[in-house]
């Protein structure tokens, strides 16, 4: 790793970061979400210019921090695309919930909905991955 750069949390740490703010100081699992998702908003807005955004999405959380970064960055009245990889009914817990949240559509993944975005965010695969990536992943 360059010495410039500061290391951010690994998986474990994040995980475990999570675990603390939910169980022992009562975040709600939503909230973080929330929070994740508004930070994913401002900086594709301002990677984005006055261009169009895509945001790929996962039926995990990370997908639902996608989920809420589209429906901030449409509230802003921002142009975006918001993606899934998965079938709606695939999607479990907080990523369901705001998948269901988001306002207008998501639509399947396919490659030619990233051709004209000038900012495209990965929010398919999180810290509770493991293994290869499958399917469209």
């Amino acid at each position: 790793m360059e010495s410039w750069l500061d290391p951010c949390l690994d998986a474990d740490q994040m995980r475990a970061t999570d675990r603390w703010a939910i169980q022992q100081q009562g975040v709600p699992s939503l909230q973080l979400m929330e929070t994740a998702g508004r930070a994913v908003a401002e900086a594709a807005a301002e990677a984005a210019g006055p261009g169009r955004a895509a945001i790929v999405c996962g039926k995990g959380n990370n997908g639902g921090d996608g989920y809420v970064a589209g429906r901030l960055l449409r509230g802003m009245g921002r142009q975006v695309r918001v993606l899934m990889l998965a079938p709606a009914d695939e999607h479990r817990g907080d990523a369901a919930e705001n998948l269901r949240r988001l306002e207008g559509a998501a639509e399947p993944f396919a490659p030619g909905a990233l051709d004209d975005a000038t900012v495209i965010v990965d929010a398919i695969l999180g810290t509770g991955f493991a293994g290869e990536p499958r399917g469209a992943a």
